[in-house]
């Protein structure tokens, strides 16, 4: 959305979001204690079983939410945004020109 804020500048803002719902975990059920290696796994030492045996378990849900808010857009005649600022708060710190020049 960009909208016009008055002597030609302008702002804009948008914003992004998602969300997941029930992300599964998967769990190994299977799984040997620290060590264990494939003979330390239940179903290895009950039925010679040696592949893993996954549960996918629902375990949580997450939203992102963020508005971003944009710079202003400064009007093509005060030219660079830098330079404007910088010759604002020069007049600002210096509001008569030194003599024989300008700011």
């Amino acid at each position: 959305m960009q909208r016009e804020i008055g002597k030609g500048f302008s702002a804009r803002a948008g914003y992004v979001g998602s969300g997941t719902i029930r992300v599964t975990n998967e769990v190994n059920i299977d799984a040997a204690p620290p060590g264990g290696a494939t003979a330390g796994e239940p179903e290895y030492a009950l039925f010679g079983r040696n592949v893993a045996t996954t549960l996918h378990d629902p375990a949580f849900s997450s939203s992102y939410n963020i508005i971003r808010l944009g710079s202003p857009q400064f009007p093509r005649q005060h030219g660079n945004p830098i330079d404007y600022l910088r010759r604002t708060l020069a007049r600002a710190a210096f509001p008569f020109p030194p003599k024989g020049g300008t700011v």
